[in-house]
């Protein structure tokens, strides 16, 4: 699987890439057919915003989160993509 990781309005981390490419991966569990994920990162104000776009067999699954960590709002965005994909 393809990992693209982009950063809105912000400076993107070397932990925080690897944090969300990490979470990525756990997608190939579930299926093995995910060709590639954009992952864009950003902050507004004092919110911290995770997108996801998983394309899967031509497919494409998009999911966001808003929440005041960008920890939190990766973590979240993998947890609501988990159960489309299952």
């Amino acid at each position: 699987m393809n990992v693209i990781i982009t950063g809105r309005h912000m400076e993107l981390t070397e932990n925080l890439k690897k944090y969300a490419e990490e979470k990525m991966k756990k997608f190939n569990k579930y299926s093995g057919n995910i060709t590639e994920a954009t992952v864009t990162l950003g902050v507004e104000k004092y919110r911290h915003k995770a997108e996801v776009l998983l394309k899967i067999n031509g497919m494409q699954i998009q999911a966001e989160s808003i929440t005041g960590e960008m920890y939190s709002s990766i973590d979240d965005v993998v947890e609501k993509l988990e159960h489309p994909i299952r």
